[in-house]
């Protein structure tokens, strides 16, 4: 226990070194997937280093060397954590969106995944009550930019946070849980190369 606690406080402190790197680098996931949250973000990340450096100074006393083979699994296992909440953090996030910038995401997500063709967007209840005026409009516009067409379903869907896509017997999951579980290798990458190199 006392390796690993030792690993987890210099990736910690690697990881306080790296924060203006990270807010950098970071800025073009959060701006895709989070829009106006970056602020947000920028203080979960300062907790998370304040916390590095509250249990650096704990386990400094209990560290005790327990191998190479060891060293190393503990220390993917500290990076994997971190990743994970990190990426748990700015979903959550992105879900605490005010209807603003929560729709503009939707539209850029629409953007990303509408067809050629001609289909359905189906929202669940929270969110039909809540569209913006002019919403459909926009989704319309971006759809046939594809060269497709795009209409909102009064249908509910049973889903949070997010649409699904309906192109005849064709539904595509665009929930954020959806898109951030369809993209976590890659997201796992971008917060790693963040934190950590």
């Amino acid at each position: 226990m006392s390796g690993l606690d030792n690993i987890v406080k210099r990736i910690k402190a690697e990881a306080r070194e790296q924060v203006d790197i990270v807010e950098k680098e970071v800025s073009s996931f959060k701006k895709e997937y989070v829009g106006q949250v970056k602020a947000e973000t920028s203080a979960e990340i300062k907790k998370i280093v304040d916390q590095s450096a509250r249990d650096r100074a704990i386990y400094e006393e209990k560290v005790v060397s327990n191998g190479e083979f060891r060293r190393r699994n503990a220390v993917l296992k500290a990076k994997g954590e971190m990743i994970d909440e990190t990426i748990q953090k700015a979903l959550d996030e992105l879900k605490a969106l005010d209807d603003n910038a929560y729709f503009e995401t939707i539209l850029n997500i629409v953007k990303e995944n509408a067809q050629a063709k001609e289909g359905q967007i189906r929202f669940c209840a929270k969110d039909i009550a809540r569209l913006p005026d002019g919403f459909e409009a926009k989704v319309s516009e971006v759809a046939q930019s594809k060269g497709g067409k795009l209409t909102i379903d009064s249908t509910n869907a049973d889903i949070d946070y997010g649409f699904i896509l309906v192109y005849g017997d064709i539904e595509e999951n665009c929930t954020f849980d959806a898109i951030v579980a369809s993209k976590r290798d890659q997201l796992r990458d971008i917060v790693n190369k963040n934190l950590f190199e």
